[in-house]
């Protein structure tokens, strides 16, 4: 092997592990994010259990001012 060859090895050795790296990051990188969301998720998800339950408790008391009403 000549001198060439091996810094050529040596270069794409360098190469691979950088690329190793760059890719292990962005996954680290996407999984926090893919955490974050699903926690995001599950907040909006509450919020909107607690509106919709709101919204139940002032048709219940519309209905029963209008049975108030019609007597």
């Amino acid at each position: 092997m000549g001198i060439d060859t091996v810094i050529s090895l040596f270069a794409a050795l360098g190469a691979v592990a950088g690329i190793y790296v760059k890719m292990s990051n962005d996954v680290a990188r996407l999984k926090s994010r893919v955490i974050q969301l699903e926690l995001n998720d599950n907040d909006t998800r509450k919020q909107l259990r607690e509106i919709v339950d709101s919204i139940h408790k002032i048709e219940l008391t519309l209905a029963q001012l209008l049975a108030r009403l019609e007597r």
